[in-house]
């Protein structure tokens, strides 16, 4: 089956601050979204990029990518008000067809071969898939007052990274009940087809340093990645 990636960078970063979106910031000489395309167009595995913009970056983000050499981007597309729209948008675009479908966050920079390759081999036996790694602080679920409501078990939780991938059909139908029954501003595609019980999700090992690139202070530890890459 015919693998595409979708690069979700069309968020304006509000948690991020500043006048540039956090994704195109420059991280080791080059645009931090550039990094995780790059990823993607060097894994021999992946057929299609399909990336998703600003209403305000095509024309940037064309000649960026023009610029690094980027092969396999076949789409820039404008994204939505929500990341769920934005990945809707791209999910739509491919139309209908039996292909598998790798969605990333453009603000996660470190994903490594191996990463995909998981992904893709975990797709072989399951309709969907995300990459998490054990959580490792207590976590607090909040009542509405502000309290800690119950601490759950950290041995059973795991934070989730991206890429997610899917079978196709299964991403799809996920977005369009959605629409259907008017659930927005769902930060996890994973989600939607949990909510759905449209398949099970299974849990493929992801790395420390696929980091999410949402605050300031984050820019500090992706440079020390970086350097330490080489």
């Amino acid at each position: 089956m015919k693998t595409y990636a979708i690069i979700l960078a069309a968020g304006c970063g509000r948690r991020f601050g500043g006048d540039v979106s956090k994704q195109f910031l420059p991280l080791h000489g080059k645009p931090i979204f550039i990094h995780a395309i790059q990823a993607f167009d060097t894994h021999p595995s992946i057929g299609e990029i399909i990336l998703v913009v600003p209403s305000d970056a095509p024309e940037m983000c064309k000649e960026l990518c023009s610029r690094y050499e980027i092969s396999k981007l076949t789409k820039i597309l404008v994204g939505g008000n929500s990341r769920q729209e934005s990945s809707r948008i791209a999910i739509e675009s491919i139309g209908r067809e039996e292909a598998l479908v790798l969605i990333h966050d453009g603000v996660r920079p470190f994903l490594s071969p191996g990463m995909i390759s998981r992904c893709l081999l975990a797709l072989e036996d399951h309709l969907a898939v995300t990459l998490a790694v054990p959580a490792s602080d207590t976590i607090l679920q909040m009542n509405s007052g502000g309290t800690v409501q119950c601490v759950p078990d950290r041995r059973r939780m795991m934070h989730s990274q991206t890429p997610q991938g899917f079978h196709l059909r299964v991403i799809q139908m996920a977005h369009r009940r959605a629409c259907e029954e008017s659930i927005h501003g769902e930060t996890d595609d994973c989600g939607l087809v949990v909510k759905f019980n449209l398949a099970s999700v299974h849990v493929v090992d992801g790395e420390r340093r696929n980091i999410k690139i949402t605050h300031c202070t984050d820019i500090g530890v992706a440079e020390m990645f970086a350097e330490h890459s080489e």
